[in-house]
């Protein structure tokens, strides 16, 4: 249920699928590496199994099992694995408006109900490869089924842009920890943000 302090912002979100170019779902078992690319329609990818590097217009994120990427049209996008065994589930489509959306969706997604979403995509998947009456409405309609769930993460998550914003500043620390003590200012560098910045939002997120 939404908050009814954010439903002003639901009604002016105007999101019109006007064409959905894919529906896929791919699974590898060996490192992989994405080169330049520049996304010519709107994204989102959910992974279902193992977890990577990504940039995105500059930007290092990292996306990992039951977590999902949007990523709008126009995006910068290289990525890199992490994992041997990676399996994900893409939709790509376009929309009547761009920019396409007044409610803003953030780039990555750490579901409360990742098993809903997985169940959302394997149900497009599989209507995609099928020949049912109305198949193009009954993809729209889960796509707009789709972003009702976003936009309530969105509203119900509200750390989870602060978390984005340092996520690979942590990986760094998991991995480096063990060395010795780790700079503020190193971990600030790789977020591409200022010392007292990123204080602000390490404290915010995890101070107790």
């Amino acid at each position: 249920m939404f908050d009814e302090n954010n439903l002003d912002k639901i009604k002016k979100s105007d999101i019109s699928v006007t064409f959905i170019h894919h529906v896929f779902r791919e699974t590898l078992n060996c490192p992989w590496i994405a080169d330049d690319m520049h996304f010519l329609m709107h994204k989102f990818i959910y992974v279902i199994e193992g977890n990577y590097v990504l940039g995105i217009n500059g930007r290092k994120l990292v996306l990992n099992q039951g977590e999902g990427l949007f990523a709008p049209k126009g995006t910068y996008y290289t990525a890199h694995s992490l994992s041997d065994n990676f399996d994900y589930i893409e939709v790509e489509f376009l929309t009547e408006k761009d920019p396409f959306l007044t409610f803003e969706f953030m780039d990555i997604y750490h579901f409360s109900n990742p098993r809903q979403i997985e169940n959302l995509m394997l149900f497009m998947l599989n209507c995609w490869h099928g020949a049912e009456i109305g198949k193009e409405l009954i993809l729209k309609g889960k796509m707009y089924e789709l972003f009702i769930i976003l936009m309530n993460e969105n509203l119900n998550n509200s750390s989870s842009k602060e978390y984005d914003k340092i996520k690979y500043s942590l990986d760094y620390i998991d991995k480096n920890y063990f060395k010795g003590p780790i700079g503020i200012e190193i971990l600030a560098g790789i977020c591409d943000m200022s010392i007292s910045q990123y204080n602000r939002i390490f404290k915010r997120l995890f101070s107790t």
